[in-house]
């Protein structure tokens, strides 16, 4: 029995799409946040460090 092989891509990890650089442009012509816009930025932060390390609270 022959074992399928996953093809390799080469991906480019330094594209950048047009949507990135079109959402790049706009925060640097409206840098101000507002409250509401700051809470989320805060909120999604915080998820972001309890999900990818580990904190005092769930490990050693």
């Amino acid at each position: 029995m022959k074992i399928a092989t996953i093809p390799r891509f080469n991906i480019d990890r330094r594209y950048v799409s047009e949507i990135d650089k079109f959402l790049t442009h706009f925060d640097q012509q409206h840098s101000k946040k507002s409250k509401s816009q700051q809470q989320e930025i805060d909120q999604y932060q915080d998820l972001f460090c309890k999900r990818d390390f580990k904190t005092s609270k769930h490990g050693s």
